[in-house]
This record gives structure tokens, C-alpha cells and sequence, in this order.
């Protein structure tokens, strides 16, 4: 198979526990793996999975919230993060706020 592309479907069922194909998912992304596939994504994964994964549970979404996205950060040793969402993120001084626009301009320096 050599070079395999994830679709996004297959990529949010690995993060939804409770979602009974869940298992499949992971067991699938395993069993490439071992193969020695080359997984990848492209940017639309991205733009999908950020779609669904902040849309609410209730409609069919992950509820994932800024707070999720800080807890990550944090229990990935990241202290700075690359957002325009600088309001967003002040409620978590231990998270450096990044904005692109003032990164471009020469006003922001990641420590």
C-alpha cells in the first residue's frame, strides 16, 4: 500500500471513545502502521476535524473548547501557542499567546 491517507471520518472516530467504531479506527491506523504505511493528512483534515471537534456534543461534534486545547498544551509541555483568538486564551497566563498578524509585524517574539 506504501502511502495511505487518512480521511478525516476514520481520524475523529480514534478520539471519540463512546463511538462504537471507535475500535475499528484504531485497530485499522495499528494495522497500516505495522505494515509500514506511511500515513498522512492534508491540510483539510484539519480544517474538518477543527470543525467537528469544537462543534457541540449535541450536534454530533466532539465539545472540544479552548480549555481542552490549553489542557493539552499544557500536558504537552507547550507554553506558547500561534492563535488569533488572543481573548480567547487570556484566562491561561501560563500559555503565551502568539498572534499571527503581530508575529509578521515584528511585535511578537515566541519565548
Amino acid at each position: 500500500m506504501g502511502k495511505v491517507l487518512l480521511d478525516t471520518s476514520v481520524l475523529l472516530r480514534t478520539f471519540q471513545e463512546l463511538y462504537p467504531w471507535n475500535r475499528v479506527a484504531k485497530q485499522a491506523v495499528e494495522i497500516l502502521r505495522c505494515r509500514g504505511c506511511q500515513l498522512h493528512t492534508v491540510p483539510q483534515n484539519s480544517y474538518e476535524f477543527g470543525a467537528v471537534a469544537t462543534r457541540p456534543v449535541e450536534q454530533n461534534g466532539l465539545g472540544f473548547s479552548i480549555a481542552d486545547l490549553a489542557a493539552a498544551a499544557d500536558a504537552h509541555g507547550l507554553k506558547a501557542i500561534l492563535t488569533f483568538d488572543k481573548t480567547g486564551f487570556s484566562r491561561f497566563p501560563e500559555i503565551e499567546v502568539i498572534d499571527p498578524a503581530s508575529l509578521l509585524a515584528g511585535n511578537s517574539r515566541p519565548s
